[in-house]
């Protein structure tokens, strides 16, 4: 029993020997570029942050007027509220008006909120 154990003690520091010279001891910057590569590829990269009113300035080429008026009045009270929303959003707004026709009603709807905003900046 004796010589079995001492035989398998020998086998198994002969090949952890030959493994471990096999293998390449890594520096702890090595280490830290691994993990990081490894966290790029298995985890999900966060999708950047999108400002809400990108969504609702979307919601303008709805065909739907209820959608279309919604999205009007959230826009121009997000930008009102909002100080640093109101240049983009007034842009938005102004393009819109330029570029898409809508009905007279809508349109009135479309030019005070561009007015309202306008009136508390000053744009």
């Amino acid at each position: 029993m004796n010589q079995k154990s001492f035989i398998k003690n020998l086998l198994r520091f002969i090949f952890r020997h030959q493994i471990r010279s096999k293998v390449k001891a890594l520096t702890p910057h090595e280490a830290v570029v691994l993990q990081k590569e490894y966290v790029a590829q298995k985890c999900d990269i966060e999708a950047p942050y999108t400002e809400p009113y990108v969504v609702l300035a979307q919601q303008l080429f709805d065909s739907k007027t209820e959608v279309f008026r919604a999205a009007a009045y959230y826009l121009e009270q997000i930008a009102l509220n909002k100080p640093d929303a109101a240049t983009p959003i007034l842009a938005v707004l102004q393009n819109y008006a330029n570029k898409n026709s809508r009905s007279e009603e809508d349109k009135k709807l479309l030019n005070e909120a561009i007015e309202s905003i306008r009136g508390k900046y000053n744009l």
